[in-house]
């Protein structure tokens, strides 16, 4: 197994108790094991349920690929390609690291430790703001590549993070490429969630 695909498996067994056996574990270690998974579904549901606003996810990509790092000689860009059931966000930052895999594995986790523009500041949502819009989304960044299944059902989905095998042909390799694989409904309303987005916010980016 490679170095980051242990990664992911750590994180899915460390934070989520999958792959365990807990058979031979005393009692007091099971009911622990148990309580933290529910307490992770309550938090999960909470970012569920606060986001029942218009979707402001845009806004959180633009400011992930704002507060990124870039090497010395790269102008930041950010790119956005919508197809029928997809929106695709390609950034060039310097890629993913053990602990932004990490952050995206909690409620309100972030490695930032400034936000200028702070849309989605609020009870610490951040990304997970792409479930709104997503019903999956898979990531592929310095040779991470894993995805998050997003079940209504399960709230506690959106944290789990799951290896993916093969790397789709549009990917490049180069760069950090999210793609959100949308729900139904966000499917007619993708172009305009990107039309939300005003030359004037180019005003505030730093980068």
């Amino acid at each position: 197994m490679n170095r980051v695909k242990e990664v992911i498996e750590k994180i899915r067994e460390e934070l989520f108790g999958i792959g365990i056996d807990s058979s031979r574990l005393p009692e007091n270690i099971k009911n622990y094991i148990l309580r933290n998974n529910e307490f992770k579904r309550k938090a999960a549901k909470l970012a569920d349920d606060i986001h029942t606003k218009k979707p402001h996810f845009i806004f959180e990509l633009i400011q992930n690929a704002e507060d990124n790092e870039y090497k010395n000689d790269v102008t930041p860009k950010v790119k956005f390609i919508l197809t029928s059931d997809c929106l695709i966000v390609q950034n060039n930052e310097t890629g993913f690291k053990e602990e932004n895999v990490q952050a995206l594995c909690y409620i309100g986790g972030t490695t930032k430790t400034n936000k200028s523009l702070g849309y989605i500041g609020e009870k610490g949502i951040g990304f997970k703001s792409v479930f709104m819009v997503a019903d999956e989304v898979q990531i592929f960044s310095n040779g991470f590549q894993f995805r998050f299944k997003y079940d209504k059902n399960d709230p506690l989905t959106m944290l789990i993070p799951e290896w993916i095998e093969h790397v789709p042909d549009f990917v490049d390799p180069t760069q950090t490429n999210i793609i959100l694989v949308l729900n139904d409904e966000s499917k007619a309303k993708a172009s305009e969630y990107l039309d939300d987005v005003h030359p004037n916010l180019l005003l505030f980016l730093r980068n």
